[in-house]
């Protein structure tokens, strides 16, 4: 594994070594694409956090701009008074993490100010949540021209951020190349970066006034501050609202759960376990498999469900739900309104692993349900913790006792009632409310009036076993580092750009080569592409590159044959991260129709695990 990740390193250098070649011409949107590529193969480990060298090329290319179009006079840019928060955002979709987080911000902000949001690549239709929190503080929508490059969408988003903000707030994602040039340099609103990413590899931590971590857990502290190069940093949990008072007594509660079940389609005497999470997240990895958990746990529980929101499935899924009578079931992505009645039907929450979320978790919490951790094979941050949870929830030692608590809380109402109390009680304490607005202040407070980047990093490596760990979980789910220098090559070319593969690379994939990493397509014809490519336009030259990929990696034969096989139903096709996230449309209101939408989704779950076992026999 580390061979592996010499040889990513071996590609982001090289990467970035063109960058100083474009830097050097003056060719400043060249250089700025090279970076991004390097940070795009970068994305894919985390044995370090942050590159010192590449946050050094994207100052020094923001130190080359010409001036801000709109100097920033040094007073606060308020609107009627108030002062505004600029949160930027790569796109809002329609379910996930980020979008969430940024309109519960603008609900809990009780100092009543605006909130505005700049979207760099917004693809779909904005969420009507988004548009509403916005609104409602008086805010505006930005949008930058997607077909711009980096370099025009960093000195545009600079500009506005002198001209409206107060506040820089980034929600970005860990390759954003775009917010490292804007605010590379001295001057204008403070920058806060919100670090959503606690396990991975980003980009922006030299140009962060404050990094915003949203666990709070005294690990999340650690490797802000010293394994991504001693970076400031605050608290600022996750944040949640609070939709009800939670007074309801015992009989009456459960009253509710049980029609709530009966709504739904579930019998109303069951005990339902729940899950959230994008699919990529239960992809199995060695011996931590949380399908065949789910089974046995199941096994044990006769009249017990699971329901795995987040997740369509596959093969694995339907033939686990198979064998335990169909109580195993994939509800795939749903929206807001529709998971609040699966809460209302939940029992017991299970983290997913190898890698769980905790938002999700937190929001099951904030309804008064109970929760079990990932065990320790799962350690974080790939598993939760933080401040709410790290002195309420006892995380499990093994999967085996992992599945022991679930069956225990599964068989104890008056357990599942006092858990659920206390980790409501936690979460509401530090994620909604006066707790939240508290940190909030405390992290405002603490800034400078104007922005002023690090003038260096100095990050350190991740330990084995966890960097490691991560590199196997991407592993499990598809992604093959012998093919990193083929797919950077592709994305170098779909950015305009021809770059030469240098002896120094090819001396690094030599050395893979002689240990069986890669393999995929001969060095012999980067070379010849090395020749051709610079003598055809770059729409050829990235076609060719396409097809020399194709033909060269792995069995084109065994590639054929699953895609074909894909078109009429057989196996499946693994989707990029959050790519499901997309398709969702979001419906407006709680009620009966979301009941029924959410029935109707169990029952076509029930349906085709049902239809595969005839399919089987």
């Amino acid at each position: 594994m580390q061979a592996k990740l010499d040889y990513i390193d071996a590609i982001a250098e090289w990467l970035l070594d063109l960058s100083d070649f474009h830097e050097v011409r003056g060719d400043l949107a060249k250089a700025v694409n090279c970076n991004y590529v390097a940070a795009t193969v970068l994305c894919d480990q985390n044995r370090v956090l942050a590159s010192a060298r590449l946050e050094r090329n994207l100052r020094s290319i923001a130190n080359r701009l010409g001036p801000c179009d709109a100097a920033r006079s040094g007073t606060p840019r308020q609107r009627n008074g108030k002062q505004v928060c600029l949160h930027v955002m790569r796109e809002a979709l329609p379910a996930g993490g980020l979008t969430s987080m940024a309109v519960r911000w603008m609900q809990n902000d009780r100092r009543g100010r605006v909130h505005s949001v700049v979207l760099l690549t917004q693809k779909t239709p904005l969420p009507d949540a988004l548009l509403n929190a916005v609104n409602a503080t008086g805010g505006s929508i930005y949008k930058a021209n997607a077909t711009d490059s980096f370099l025009q969408q960093a000195l545009w988003l600079r500009s506005l951020a002198h001209q409206v903000a107060d506040y820089v707030i980034l929600h970005i994602h860990n390759s954003d190349v775009v917010c490292a040039v804007a605010f590379g340099k001295k001057g204008g609103p403070p920058v806060l970066l919100v670090n959503h990413s606690a396990h991975a590899f980003w980009v922006g931590a030299s140009i962060a006034d404050l990094v915003l971590n949203c666990r709070g857990s005294a690990l999340e502290g650690f490797w802000t501050a010293k394994l991504r190069g001693g970076l400031r940093h605050a608290i600022l949990p996750i944040p949640l609202v609070l939709l009800d008072s939670g007074s309801v007594d015992s009989s009456s509660e459960q009253e509710l759960k049980r029609q709530a079940k009966i709504s739904i389609g579930l019998p109303a005497d069951a005990v339902v376990l729940l899950t959230v999470g994008a699919a990529f997240k239960y992809q199995a990895m060695e011996d931590l498999d949380f399908v065949i958990a789910c089974e046995r746990i199941l096994s044990c529980l006769p009249h017990a469900y699971a329901l795995a929101v987040g997740v369509s499935g596959n093969d694995r899924w339907r033939s686990a739900s198979r064998r335990v009578g169909t109580r195993l079931l994939t509800l795939g992505t749903v929206s807001q309104s529709q998971l609040h009645q699966i809460h209302q039907a939940t029992d017991i929450y299970i983290e997913g692993f190898p890698f769980g979320t905790t938002t999700s978790l937190l929001e099951a919490g904030l309804k008064g349900i109970p929760a079990v951790l990932a065990p320790v094979q799962c350690p974080p941050p790939y598993a939760s913790d933080g401040v709410a949870l790290d002195q309420t929830l006892e995380r499990p030692g093994s999967i085996e006792e992992y599945e022991a608590q679930v069956v225990a809380l599964s068989s104890d109402p008056s357990a599942r009632q006092l858990c659920g109390k206390r980790l409501r009680a936690e979460i509401i304490s530090h994620h909604t409310g006066k707790g939240w607005n508290d940190y909030l202040e405390g992290a405002l407070g603490s800034l400078a009036k104007e922005h002023a980047p690090a003038d260096s990093i100095a990050p350190i490596p991740t330990p084995p076993e966890l960097h490691e760990y991560w590199s196997r979980m991407e592993e499990a789910r598809g992604l093959n580092y012998a093919e990193a220098l083929e797919n950077a090559m592709l994305r170098a070319l779909a950015l305009g750009l021809k770059p030469r593969v240098t002896s120094q690379l090819l001396r690094a994939r030599a050395t893979c080569d002689s240990l069986g990493i890669t393999g995929t397509v001969p060095s012999a014809v980067w070379l010849c592409l090395n020749v051709i490519m610079p003598l055809l336009p770059v729409q050829v030259a990235h076609s060719a590159c396409r097809l020399f990929a194709f033909l060269f990696r792995g069995s084109v034969l065994r590639n054929s044959f699953r895609k074909i096989g894909r078109l009429f139903g057989w196996g499946h096709s693994p989707a990029r991260a959050y790519d499901e996230y997309r398709r969702i449309v979001e419906n407006s209101g709680i009620g009966q129709e979301d009941s029924a939408l959410v029935r109707a989704r169990v029952e076509a779950a029930r349906v085709h695990i049902q239809a595969g076992s005839c399919q089987s026999s």
